[in-house]
C-alpha cells in the first residue's frame, strides 16, 4: 500500500539516466487484461528505453495480478531501480520520462483519499477501520456488555451525560452509556495510533449523536461526515459508501482551502497566487501549503543543479552558474521540490475560482 514514507522516496530519488513513470488505468469496465496491456504497449510504443519497456512488460506479463483499479510503476534499469504500486483507486493513464519519478498523482491520492479511519457504532459493539486510497482494514473492536430491554420506558439523561442527550428507551440505559463511552474511548486511542486524519462514523442517527459526544475533543475535531449503516453491512457496501464520503469531503475541503488562500492573499498574510510568485516561493523553500488545480501543467525551466524554478528562457541560476534547461511540466517540479524541503501540497480538484485566478498560489511560512 502506498504511504507518505513512499512518497517521500520517490520524492527523494533523483537518477543521471531517465525515469520512465507510467500510470495506468485497470478498471474493470475499461476492460480486461489484454485491452490494459494493449493500452500500455501503445502507451510506450514511442519510449526509445527498451530494457525499462521489456521490465515493464514482463511485469505485467507474470507478476500483476489484475485485482486493482490502477497501477504505477518508476523505472531505470541502468540504475536498477524499479518500483510498483497496485492501486485500489483509479488513475489517469499517463506516461512521463525524466530524471526523477512522476508523483503528482500520488500527492493527490493521499490529499483526498488518505489516512481515513471509520467507526460503526451500535449500542453495544464497535468496529474500526482505516481507509487509505481505496483500500478498507479492520484495525479493532469493542465488544460491549449485552444490552437488555426492559418493560419500563421513560424520558432520562445518561449519567454523567454531557449535552444532556435524551434517553434510549426500553433499554438498560447505564449500560448503553457504558458501552458507547468504551466504545468512544478506543476509538480515539486507536485511531490516534494510526495515525488517521480524517473520521467518518457510521450507524443510526441516535447511535452516531451518543458516540460522538464521548468522543474527546481532539478526536471529535476529525470527523468529517457520518454514514448510516450497520456493523452487518457488507465490506463492499461500506467501502462504496465511504469512497461517496471521500469525493463530498474532498470538494468541501477544497472549497475552503481555495477560500482560505484567497482571504489570505487578499489581507496580506503571508499568502500569494500566481506561477511567477509561487514558483520564487518555492526556489527559497518559504512555502508552508502548496495549491494547485490537479489539471494544471505548464512548460518552464529548471536548473538541474540546484533544481531552481523558472518561466523564463536563457536565465542562469546564480548558484550554480549554469543555464536553465526546458522542463516540461514545471507545476510537477514544484510539488516535488515543496515536499523535499518539508512543505505540504493540495492537490484541488475542480475548483472553478483556483482555475479562474491562475491555478496555483502558497500559504507561505514566513
Amino acid at each position: 500500500m502506498f504511504t507518505e514514507y513512499d512518497l517521500q522516496e520517490l520524492v527523494k530519488y533523483k537518477s543521471s539516466d531517465p525515469v520512465i513513470s507510467l500510470y495506468l488505468n485497470t478498471e474493470p469496465s475499461k476492460g480486461n487484461a489484454d485491452t490494459y496491456k494493449l493500452r500500455m504497449r501503445t502507451m510506450l510504443k514511442d519510449v526509445n528505453l527498451d530494457k525499462d519497456v521489456e521490465i515493464i512488460e514482463r511485469y505485467f506479463d507474470h507478476k500483476y495480478d489484475w485485482a486493482g483499479r490502477g497501477v504505477a510503476i518508476f523505472s531505470s534499469h541502468s540504475q536498477s531501480f524499479f518500483k510498483t504500486f497496485p492501486l485500489a483507486l483509479a488513475v489517469a493513464d499517463k506516461v512521463v520520462i525524466n530524471d526523477r519519478p512522476y508523483i503528482k498523482p500520488f500527492a493527490s491520492m493521499l490529499d483526498n483519499y488518505g489516512c481515513y479511519g471509520v467507526a460503526l457504532v451500535d449500542k453495544q459493539n464497535l468496529l474500526l477501520f482505516t481507509y487509505h486510497l481505496g483500500v478498507l482494514n479492520e484495525i479493532g473492536k469493542h465488544i460491549g456488555e449485552d444490552v437488555k430491554r426492559t418493560k419500563r420506558g421513560g424520558a432520562s439523561t445518561f449519567p454523567g451525560r454531557r449535552g444532556g442527550q435524551s434517553d434510549v428507551t426500553g433499554y438498560s440505559k447505564e449500560t448503553v452509556w457504558k458501552n458507547i463511552k468504551e466504545s468512544a474511548d478506543t476509538a480515539s486511542k486507536l485511531f490516534e495510533e494510526n495515525h488517521v486524519r480524517r473520521i467518518i462514523v457510521g450507524g443510526s442517527e441516535e447511535n452516531i449523536s451518543m458516540f460522538l459526544d464521548e468522543l474527546p475533543k481532539h478526536t471529535q475535531s476529525l470527523v468529517v461526515d457520518t454514514i448510516a449503516a450497520s456493523l452487518n453491512i457488507t465490506y463492499l457496501e461500506l467501502q462504496d459508501k465511504v469512497y461517496s464520503v471521500c469525493k463530498k469531503s474532498e470538494h468541501k475541503r477544497g472549497n475552503k482551502i481555495v477560500g482560505d488562500l484567497f482571504t489570505n492573499a487578499s489581507k496580506g498574510r503571508d499568502a500569494i497566487i500566481g506561477l511567477k510568485d509561487t514558483l520564487s516561493a518555492v526556489n527559497e523553500a518559504r512555502v508552508y501549503k502548496l495549491i494547485v488545480s490537479d489539471k494544471y501543467q505548464v512548460p518552464g525551466f529548471r536548473c538541474h543543479g540546484c533544481d531552481f524554478l523558472t518561466t523564463d528562457s536563457g536565465y542562469v541560476c546564480l548558484s550554480c552558474n549554469k543555464e536553465v534547461q526546458s522542463e516540461e511540466d514545471i507545476v510537477e517540479r514544484a510539488i516535488s521540490n515543496v515536499i523535499r524541503t518539508g512543505g505540504k501540497v493540495e492537490v484541488i480538484i475542480d475548483n472553478e475560482q483556483l482555475e479562474a485566478s491562475h491555478n496555483i498560489g502558497a500559504i507561505l511560512r514566513y
